[in-house]
């Protein structure tokens, strides 16, 4: 069962970034865009690549990797912290922040028809949530 479920995850993302690509963005990029465009709404200032990596469930080496991506794509900018000189803030650019609201509506209808034939299967989403959590 565990390879079937990898499997799955395996299809899943590489339908997925087939799906993005009129984004002009991978699944891994959106994530860390998706964390930026989220935190930036409570934090004017930025957020820090470590919050990042602790929303978006990702380590801080891809972290850091998916953030200079989505700099050099002007979706994201850096600026230095006021209490930290080794630490950067991050924030989304208006040009990241349009991006993000295509790969957003391209996600929900994806998701909507690639998880179809599991909506007829009562709880499964909230039995997958609580294996999830009851593993962190």
């Amino acid at each position: 069962m565990g390879f079937r479920i990898w499997e799955l995850s395996n299809k899943w993302q590489r339908e997925f970034n087939t799906a993005l690509q009129p984004a002009g963005i991978t699944h891994a990029q959106f994530l860390i865009l998706s964390a930026a465009c989220t935190l930036a709404q409570s934090e004017p200032g930025g957020v820090s690549q470590s919050a990042l990596s602790k929303w978006s469930h990702t380590d801080k080496m891809m972290t850091s990797k998916l953030v200079r991506t989505l700099t050099q794509k002007k979706h994201i900018k850096k600026s230095g912290s006021t209490t930290d000189a080794r630490a950067n803030r991050v924030s989304p650019t208006e040009k990241g922040l349009k991006v993000y609201h295509k790969a957003n509506q391209i996600m929900e209808g994806f998701e909507k028809k690639f998880f179809a034939p599991f909506r007829k299967e009562k709880g499964i989403a909230k039995r997958i949530t609580q294996v999830i959590e009851a593993g962190r």
